[in-house]
């Protein structure tokens, strides 16, 4: 039997769908704590309240974060590196000044970067602990073997080819997909082997 073919058990999916929700829930109490003192601190100021507003204004802005993340997730991205964001400045460092602004503007945008890094982990270890749950493949006797035959009646078949030539094997093929072993295309609903699993 061909050993890509090894199933992730549904227990370890459990495990790390779990894990999600833990680091999701810790984001969004960081989120919370974090909107809350910067609300205390401008109603400090201004002496600005209504009743709820402890709950209300952070509220509001996690859900403006929930909105940012779930954006964020269906675009394809995740987490970004400091390097690769926009509040990283590219100043000349060749001067003494440009070194000393250099120096200080990264004190300030990169625990910035971090604080976004961490707000937007809420919602998106949440939609990773959705989609851990929602890929479990079920464990039963043989299903290894089927699947790799599944795999060789897609591999003999060669090239692009349609779903529909392979009715029998459904089940198989739709877990094959969701192993990354078999490519699908919603376009006229056509499959081929996936280029990693030769």
């Amino acid at each position: 039997m061909n050993d890509d073919i090894r199933l992730q058990p549904a227990k370890r999916q459990t495990f790390r769908a779990i894990v999600a929700v833990i680091l999701c829930l810790l984001a969004y109490a960081f989120g919370f704590g974090f909107f809350s003192l910067g609300y205390f601190m401008v109603g400090f100021l201004t002496e600005f309240s209504f009743p709820y507003d402890w709950l209300v204004i952070p509220g509001g802005f996690l859900v403006v974060v929930t909105a940012c993340g779930i954006w964020q997730a269906r675009s394809g991205s995740e987490h970004y590196g400091y390097q690769d964001s926009d509040l990283r400045w590219d100043v000349p460092v060749e001067t003494p000044g440009g070194a000393v602004v250099d120096f200080y503007a990264h004190r300030v945008t990169a625990p910035a970067h971090a604080a976004t890094q961490i707000l937007l982990a809420g919602p998106l270890q949440a939609i990773k602990a959705v989609a851990l749950i929602r890929s479990r493949i079920p464990e039963s006797a043989g299903l290894e073997l089927k699947l790799e035959a599944a795999r060789s009646a897609v591999a003999a078949k060669g090239g692009w080819h349609s779903l529909a030539d392979h009715a029998e094997i459904m089940q198989e093929i739709a877990y094959l997909i969701r192993m990354e072993k078999v490519e699908f295309s919603p376009r006229g609903g056509r499959i081929k082997i996936a280029a990693d699993s030769d």
